[in-house]
């Protein structure tokens, strides 16, 4: 019995040092499983947007000015207010164009009395057709010059052109001015409008009726919304770009002309994009690949890139919505490789 057993132990031996050695071989040939972090592919509703800056500029504006001389007799509105279209603003001294239009009345009688009796001499031959002639001319001149007074006595008028605000008035009752003398600033704010330029290289997405955001220093963290509705015919041959003019709804007036104006203009929206983070991009030469994630394995992807958007890339085309992929340790794994997916946030193992 103990030559039997001591045949036996032995071989028992050997044959644990093989399986452990075995075991110790096939541990050594395995793949190294890589910690990695992911995300996941999905889809949202995607507003492409071009970045600018501008200027606000109101509607409408002006600044009064008689087209004639005169003397102030009357300012009719105060600084600041606002004013309809059609509201009287200023009167000029009007009795020196009164007595011209009274003038030019009594001479166009005198010219009526004088066509008359032409004409009733030309229809009996008692006159030449150039005095018949020449006395219509007159009478013709006569009323011109009736409707030029009338004109000009209008003029001693000045009133609003169109719903505004009034600004800062330069001139005084009494005040002898000449056509042309700024008088107050006339505005329109009820709708701005916003002007600002894009590159040459976006000119293909723009559109009339694109909506944008605007953003000013006065009111920070506000959002105010408006719309294009010119786009200038010409590039700018210095710039290379493009001017737009949105317009900007500001019915409680709380924008002005000449702020300086911050603006995401929208020029495309995707209802069901495919989005990753861009650190999940791995390019190589003019390619751009990604590492999905495929039963603890990695696949080296190529995909179609399309647009970027705070830190997220559109994918076009090689993914697939809810698949993982690899967002951070893309430099330890090639394709194949056996990965381990951490948490992106703890860096724990999930």
């Amino acid at each position: 019995m103990n030559k039997l057993l001591s045949l036996v132990y032995p071989s028992l031996a050997l044959l644990f040092i093989t399986v452990v050695i075995s075991i110790e071989t096939h541990a050594a040939d395995a793949p190294p499983v890589t910690p990695v972090s992911t995300a996941m592919v999905h889809s949202e509703k995607l507003i492409i947007e071009l970045n600018a800056t501008g200027s606000l500029v109101a509607n409408e504006s002006l600044m009064l000015k008689p087209e004639i001389n005169g003397r102030i007799a009357a300012i009719k509105f105060r600084e600041g207010i606002r004013v309809k279209t059609g509201d009287v603003l200023v009167t000029l001294d009007a009795n020196e164009y009164h007595a011209r239009l009274d003038v030019s009345k009594a001479n166009l009688k005198l010219q009526k009395i004088s066509f008359d009796r032409a004409e009733r001499l030309y229809k009996q031959n008692l006159t030449s057709s150039q005095e018949y002639d020449q006395a219509a001319a007159q009478m013709e001149e006569a009323k011109a010059t009736l409707s030029l007074n009338e004109e000009i006595l209008r003029k001693t008028i000045l009133r609003a052109p169109f719903d505004a605000i009034l600004g800062l008035r330069q001139v005084s009752p009494g005040d002898y001015v000449k056509e042309g003398t700024a008088i107050v600033d006339v505005t329109d704010i009820s709708t701005l409008k916003v002007d600002f330029q894009i590159s040459e290289t976006a000119y293909s997405n723009l559109n009339i009726g694109q909506k944008l955001d605007l953003q000013v220093d006065s009111y920070p963290g506000e959002t105010f919304h408006g719309e294009v509705y010119v786009i200038a015919p010409s590039l700018d041959a210095s710039s290379r770009s493009l001017k737009l003019r949105a317009r900007i709804p500001n019915i409680d007036q709380r924008l002005r002309p000449g702020m300086f104006a911050r603006i995401q203009l929208h020029i495309a929206e995707l209802d069901n994009a495919l989005m990753i983070p861009e650190e999940a991009l791995w390019p190589i030469g003019d390619k751009q690949f990604v590492y999905r994630v495929i039963d603890a394995k990695v696949a080296m992807t190529e995909v179609q890139v399309g647009y970027r958007r705070h830190g997220d890339v559109q994918i076009t085309n090689g993914i697939e919505v809810g698949e993982q992929v690899v967002t951070a340790g893309q430099m330890k794994i090639r394709d194949g490789a056996a990965v381990k997916i951490l948490n992106t946030e703890s860096g724990q193992e999930l």
